[in-house]
């Protein structure tokens, strides 16, 4: 019977072959670009106050399991052909239910130096605001979102307002974009990675695509109005 960290391993082994290598499994997993455990493991190195070669362990094989949305125990499995093309650009995380939003329309602009004022599911800005601060495609293009969930807490909370911007539909730059797969909108954080691909987040979980094609942007956040009590 083959030891468990060797089958954990050569499943590594296809995973790096999947994500191009290392540095973007690691970014997949949330972890340092550049971090060296997976070439530890992969190699079979030997830490130098270590008696034995690094092996992954049950801790870290259902972290990659949870994080790469893979049937839990596929890391401790021996599959008998490549898995590759089954979980390769996996939908899964983008179909996830994450970020749950309200939408309102931005329905009163007011003439004036304020920012702007919330209240009863509206929100009032200036013109000032929009075109100078926000720099939006054009008032009408403008709504705002109520995020009813943590899991982007280090950019919004639940509670906060975004104010989204519908007229901008192709990625431009790092940021939050209201997304839609297979009818399911969708917040999530997108940005370009050292191979050129792209990066779809949350706080948990990162999931790599070679392009866009999957995906629709509906929307980019412009701004994010803080839910918290002063």
């Amino acid at each position: 019977m083959t030891d468990v960290h060797e089958i954990r391993r050569k499943n590594l082994i296809e995973l790096i072959s999947m994500y191009k290598s290392v540095a973007n499994l690691n970014s997949a997993l949330g972890r340092k670009r550049y971090d060296g455990t997976f070439n530890q493991i992969k190699n079979k190195s030997q830490p130098p106050s270590a008696k034995t070669p690094r092996v992954m362990g049950a801790e870290v094989a259902r972290e990659i399991e949870m994080k790469l949305h893979l049937q839990p125990g596929w890391m401790d499995v021996v599959h008998d052909k490549p898995q590759t093309e089954l979980i390769k650009e996996s939908e899964n995380f983008l179909k996830s239910s994450f970020n749950r939003i309200r939408s309102y329309r931005l329905n009163s602009v007011t003439p004036s130096n304020l920012t702007f004022t919330l209240f009863d599911g509206e929100m009032k800005l200036s013109d000032y605001f929009i075109k100078s601060v926000l720099k939006a495609t054009s008032e009408e293009n403008l709504r705002f979102v109520v995020v009813e969930d943590n899991s982007l807490k280090s950019k919004c909370k639940i509670g906060d307002a975004l104010i989204l911007d519908f007229g901008v539909n192709t990625f431009t730059r790092e940021g939050i974009y209201l997304i839609e797969v297979n009818g399911e909108q969708l917040l999530r954080l997108i940005s370009i990675d050292y191979e050129g691909g792209y990066q779809i987040r949350t706080d948990d979980f990162s999931q790599r695509l070679t392009d866009l094609s999957k995906i629709k942007i509906l929307a980019k956040a412009l701004y994010v109005c803080s839910g918290t009590s002063l």
